[in-house]
């Protein structure tokens, strides 16, 4: 039987502080040391070593570009990961701001900070990795660093698989499509044991579960054509139905049935969900009949498929698993 959800109450709390998070990546990962700047994009504080400092402000087109990204930073409340060419000597930029609209938590900005912080900082520990595999690659660090900072407990981390399915459907775009590796690291999570690894084993697992679970460019295109009709609108009901006509229709194996399955059914099973600024909120006897319709299909995927545990409602879920405790 899985492990039981731990008790969020002890849980250490986080409080996000920049300066250590940087100082904890280097002692984790000392190669960044040699050539890497964390910058602080709403302070414009830059973290590293003097002989990468020089090295940045002796190329003034390199520091130009760095600024720039700051300046994108700070304007957009975003954060990136940046190759610096230097000419000499390849750097590597990790430019830190909260998120406008959060993406691993919802609620908790501490947790969403130290995420997107993992996030960009699993962009520069495996540069190699480009497009929708080094998205899958960072957010696979961002989730292992995540369940091993809160000794197992995910929280509500299984946001992020929801709002990136929400952000491929309602932008069109398939570049940061990460649900289906942030799921099964979710799904695992129950008997993995994550927490023993070493940072370098954590970076060797994220790439690992990158790889296996990222679609290729075919797969990705299927989806862009699945949910055309929702490419650039507004996340309203109407969408909504959309997207459930859309997903209901589908092949219950299929990964267009797993991002719309992914989708709805955040915004179903809670009382309300915010997506972008804007309050999603789907109540109702329809509703429930699509809730319903959905559930009947997630129910017929094989025992380990992560829908069972990442979009269907946890009271549900744990209603079914319920006989089993008599058994």
């Amino acid at each position: 039987m899985p492990r039981k959800r731990k008790n969020i109450s002890k849980t250490p709390s986080l409080r996000f502080d920049f300066h250590k998070a940087a100082a904890k990546a280097v002692q984790d990962h000392p190669a960044l040391e040699k050539d890497t700047i964390f910058i602080n994009a709403k302070t414009g504080k830059q973290l590293a070593h003097p002989d990468v400092l020089e090295q940045l402000y002796d190329d003034d087109d390199a520091l130009e570009d760095v600024k720039d990204t700051m300046r994108e930073a700070k304007k957009g409340k975003t954060s990136f990961f940046q190759p610096v060419d230097t000419g000499d000597k390849k750097l590597r930029s990790i430019v830190f701001h909260s998120d406008r609209h959060r993406l691993y938590d919802p609620k908790d900005r501490d947790i969403d900070d130290a995420a997107t912080f993992d996030h960009e900082t699993g962009h520069a520990l495996v540069p190699t990795a480009h497009g929708t595999l080094g998205e899958n690659t960072a957010d696979a660090y961002a989730l292992l660093k995540h369940l091993q900072r809160r000794k197992g407990d995910a929280g509500d981390i299984d946001y992020c698989g929801f709002k990136r399915a929400a952000i491929a459907v309602f932008s069109g775009t398939s570049s940061h499509v990460t649900s289906f590796t942030v799921d099964k690291i979710l799904m695992d999570n129950d008997s993995g044991d994550f927490l023993s690894l070493s940072p370098k084993e954590t970076v060797a697992l994220a790439k690992k579960y990158a790889k296996t679970h990222t679609r290729n460019a075919r797969d990705l295109k299927r989806l862009r054509d699945a949910f055309k009709p929702l490419k650039g609108k507004k996340p309203t009901a109407t969408s909504f139905r959309k997207i459930a006509a859309i997903t209901l229709k589908a092949k219950t194996d299929s990964d267009v049935f797993y991002i719309g399955a992914r989708v709805l059914m955040t915004p179903l099973s809670q009382s309300s969900v915010m997506l972008d600024g804007e309050k999603i909120t789907l109540k109702g006897k329809e509703w429930d009949k699509i809730r319903s319709a959905l559930e009947e299909k997630i129910s017929t995927l094989p025992k380990n498929h992560p829908l069972h545990k990442t979009a269907v409602p946890r009271k549900a879920a744990m209603r079914r698993k319920s006989p089993s405790l008599h058994n």
